[in-house]
């Protein structure tokens, strides 16, 4: 029998903080979608981000590794060329099936 996958859904937004979301308790947005995600899924009320940088954050979120490790936080908010040593995220759901 072989084990059934996760469905995995990774949600990135710009310019959000923790509690910006009618879930986090906030009663001046309108946010019902997240909102019933949060409700099905975990959420994580004690998780930071690596670089305030969007793109190098998103590298690191990526990648696994700190956007100081990638050199992305070099690159004034834009990903920096060349290759990461690791796989991406994608590549790796991508060869999990």
């Amino acid at each position: 029998m072989t084990a059934q996958r996760p469905n995995v859904l990774v949600v990135l937004t710009g310019q959000q903080t923790a509690d910006a979301m009618g879930a986090a308790g906030n009663p001046y947005l309108a946010t019902p979608h997240m909102d019933a995600l949060a409700a099905a899924g975990p959420r994580y009320r004690r998780a930071y981000c690596g670089q305030p940088l969007c793109a190098p954050s998103r590298t690191g979120l990526l990648t696994g590794r700190l956007p100081s490790a990638t050199g992305a936080a070099r690159a004034a908010g834009a990903a920096a060329g060349g290759a990461v040593p690791e796989p991406p995220l994608g590549r790796v759901f991508a060869e999990a099936g």
